[in-house]
């Protein structure tokens, strides 16, 4: 699983929860996604939060993620604050995945 906060020329906007890897086999990165989709209310409890879920249509990868309440990564007095709340939600995230088992082993037969 991969982390990461973006700044771009706009406010810090997203924690990435998704395995960010570009899965070879579409049609597996996408069985992957419909089944850690449909345990989404599972996943979001365990989180304790919804999540912003995005299937990336037409790629091989897909992600969910986490809105920043931060708006300025360059408010270098918050960087303890932001370091605290990425350290939560890695933490919030891993016990989601846990929650529901992961996709890891998840392959196109088992999903509908």
């Amino acid at each position: 699983m991969i982390s990461s906060a973006t700044a771009e020329r706009r406010p810090l906007r997203r924690f990435t929860g998704f395995p960010a890897r570009e899965e070879p086999r579409p049609w597996c990165a996408t069985a992957r996604w419909q089944n850690l989709y449909s345990q989404r209310l599972a996943f979001e409890a365990a989180l304790g939060k919804p999540a912003v879920w995005d299937a990336m249509e037409g790629r091989k990868a897909a992600r969910l993620y986490l809105a920043s309440p931060f708006v300025d990564i360059q408010a270098r007095e918050r960087w303890p604050e932001m370091t605290a709340w990425l350290i939560d939600t890695q933490a919030r995230l891993r016990c989601a995945w846990t929650a529901v088992g992961g996709v890891d082993d998840v392959t196109v037969d088992q999903v509908d």
